[in-house]
């Protein structure tokens, strides 16, 4: 909404506000003002973009100073007033430089208040505002801050595992170890991992797999996992209750996480010796892959697991397994819904993965090889696997599909038939031109620091 013109905010604060909010607080964080303080934390919230950057950087020390106070409202309003300034963005948006070493202080106020239970218990307010400062300062962390608020936000998942009240308190309690895992892991994996896994084993261990925490405890692993360079043999021993139907079945909540999980595993297989795609192990990732196909809420997912193993694991060991695949999977596309938008989408591309890391005579061969089903490969390519990568792919996406495309240009039976040559060039065309389109950043570091900043808050969102 536009402000009064006549209403000059910034003359009000100074003239009748500012002095309030600058005077230090009293022994132990007493004040006998608390409502006006509260009232002036309100204010600075409410017209924080009238009175502008350099104004807010002034103030900044002195909203820090109210998370010490051992009032309620009084704390709290100074971590949602904290949270809101440094959520501002464009010229409005606060200097990093010009606020770190305070920020480092509020830091190490927000997790008293969490950790000592002062005030309300489980205060959403007070760890959105630790997750924001993190999110803000996530350049400027090193070890030295990560891995000591690693070890004390374990402390305090290991107090409301056992009995939480506030929703929202938690996932912002797992947003924030996200962002510290990512950054601390490569600076001390080893303390990272001591603190993480032992925490959250239990969890995944939990009878009957329905944590509430479930989902965000795998994406953690998986994050921790990515970020190790030699993983240690406590991965090794999680791994079996991963895969575990009970987990996959407790509830669907579960399963996007887990196969990030499986991802993750997959991408360090090198350092968990032969047994973690040995057949045995692959038949029951296949196994649990077709379980997701069966469900719409978990479908997506079966098709990433599939795209995963095709991407990570080499062909020779699931040769066997392939045509069992293929039937399951073809299977589902021949449901009514089966050329739906994401249910095409996710089966193009997990085919696409198989054929750029195996080359099309593999796959083609393996269609022309299912028994009563003439003209499948034909069927396939034009109904199914085409359309599907016309649909809104990322950059990454669009990259697997070009190399796929072009390695069908590479087989005989489709570059000799002109009824399929031409949509397979067609396709490519659209394809590369989107990749053009793009732009050289498109999927760079810098291209995805610049989505993860618009997708600030969504890390570990959680679907029922």
């Amino acid at each position: 909404s536009d402000m009064n013109q006549q209403v000059d905010v910034v003359s009000i604060f100074k003239n009748s506000l500012f002095e309030e909010i600058s005077q230090p607080l009293g022994a132990g964080g007493a004040t006998s003002r608390s409502i006006v303080r509260a009232a002036v934390l309100k204010f600075v919230t409410l017209f924080r973009q009238q009175l502008g950057a350099e104004a807010l950087v002034g103030l900044i020390p002195f909203v820090i100073a109210h998370l010490d106070s051992s009032v309620a409202v009084v704390h709290t309003y100074a971590a949602h007033c904290l949270e809101r300034l440094l959520a501002m963005r464009g010229p409005s948006a606060l200097p990093i430089a010009s606020v770190r070493e305070a920020l480092f202080k509020a830091l190490e106020s927000l997790l008293t208040i969490v950790i000592q239970q002062r005030g309300i218990r489980e205060n959403p307010e007070v760890m959105k505002a630790f997750w924001r400062i993190l999110h803000f300062l996530k350049g400027s962390l090193d070890g030295g801050v990560c891995v000591p608020a690693i070890e004390k936000l374990c402390v305090v998942i290991r107090a409301v595992t056992e009995a939480t009240v506030n929703p929202r308190f938690n996932h912002f309690l797992f947003e924030a170890l996200a962002v510290l895992v990512k950054i601390g892991t490569p600076h001390n994996p080893q303390a990272v991992e001591a603190a993480i896994v032992p925490t959250l084993s239990p969890v995944v261990a939990y009878p009957g797999g329905e944590h509430d925490f479930l989902p965000y405890t795998l994406q953690i692993l998986a994050l921790l996992l990515d970020s190790m360079q030699s993983p240690s043999n406590l991965f090794m021993e999680l791994f079996p209750k991963v895969v575990d139907e009970t987990l996959w079945k407790a509830s669907r909540a579960n399963v996007p996480g887990i196969v990030r999980l499986l991802e993750s595993y997959l991408a360090k297989a090198e350092f968990f010796g032969a047994g973690l795609t040995s057949p045995e192990q692959l038949q029951i990732l296949f196994d649990r892959s077709f379980l997701c196909l069966q469900h719409k809420r978990t479908e997506e997912a079966g098709f990433e697991l599939l795209a995963t193993i095709f991407r990570r694991v080499p062909a020779d060991k699931y040769r066997q397994l392939t045509p069992n695949m293929l039937n399951v999977m073809l299977n589902r596309m021949r449901q009514p819904d089966g050329q739906s938008g994401p249910v095409l989408k996710r089966f193009s591309l997990s085919i696409s993965f198989f054929t750029a890391m195996n080359g099309a005579p593999t796959f083609c061969q393996l269609l022309e090889n299912v028994p009563n089903s003439p003209n499948l490969l034909d069927q396939v390519l034009l109904y199914l696997w085409l359309p599907g990568m016309t649909r809104s792919l990322n950059a990454e996406e669009r990259k697997v599909a070009a190399v796929a495309l072009c390695r069908l240009l590479e087989y005989p039976p489709i570059t000799s038939n002109a009824a399929l040559l031409a949509p397979v060039i067609e396709t490519l065309c659209i394809v590369v031109t989107g990749l053009m389109a793009e732009g050289p950043t498109a999927g760079t570091l810098a291209a995805v620091a610049e989505e993860e900043e618009e997708e600030a808050g969504k890390f570990v969102s959680v679907g029922a």
